[in-house]
């Protein structure tokens, strides 16, 4: 497949080391990603990595855990039967979302293991991962993880990507993660709320705008 190139937010800040480490897992990650069904989960895997590298703190933890984990976080989809990805029904939708997190690490491992990742760094990413849905976790890792997944589903590119993907109105679309960040799963950090709001109001004037 052809594999887009990431933007990780804030480059500068990434040795050309920490690059091709990161473009390294991406290579291994994005043929999986490609796998999922609901949505484009190599577009939206590209916004995460983008609102991590915009809300994470500036230190070597950026490039050693938390963008691989972000550039991961979502590959347990390929493992996940497509005909239970496909379904309509709201109980085969939660097992799935339960399955993709359950199947994350068997993609993981793998993958960071070939990298040349020791064990002990895989096990910290993977833990991450596990608790990017259905947890309210106290770590800050995994608080940021779960903040630039919610981020991400407001930026321009990946925001459209749903809107084609899930077939829904624009409008109807935007309420729903305004509402659910409002109420349902609110960001952890003050810079993910403030980030949130900007794009929410620039995609509240495209879609006044068509």
């Amino acid at each position: 497949m052809n594999i887009p190139k990431l933007d990780f937010g804030r480059t500068t800040l990434l040795t050309s080391k920490d690059a091709a480490f990161l473009n390294g897992i991406w290579r291994e990650a994005a043929p999986c990603l490609a796998r999922g069904i609901r949505k484009d989960f190599v577009v939206h895997t590209m916004g995460v990595v983008k609102a991590m590298g915009t809300i994470a703190p500036l230190n070597q933890n950026i490039a050693s855990t938390l963008l691989p984990a972000a550039i991961l976080h979502d590959v347990g989809w390929f493992l996940v039967e497509g005909k239970l990805q496909k379904s309509n029904s709201k109980t085969d939708m939660e097992m799935a979302l339960h399955l993709h997190i359950a199947y994350a690490p068997n993609i993981i491992y793998p993958i960071l293991h070939r990298i040349g990742l020791p064990t002990h760094s895989i096990d910290r990413i993977a833990d991450i991962v596990r608790a990017h849905k259905f947890q309210r976790p106290s770590d800050p890792d995994k608080q940021l993880l779960i903040d630039a997944d919610g981020l991400s589903d407001v930026f321009k590119e990946q925001f459209w990507s749903d809107v084609t993907s899930y077939n829904v109105l624009p409008a109807v679309l935007l309420d729903k993660r305004v509402t659910d960040k409002q109420e349902e799963e609110p960001f952890f950090f003050a810079i993910s709320r403030r980030r949130f709001k900007i794009e929410a109001a620039k995609r509240l004037g495209e879609i006044a705008s068509r």
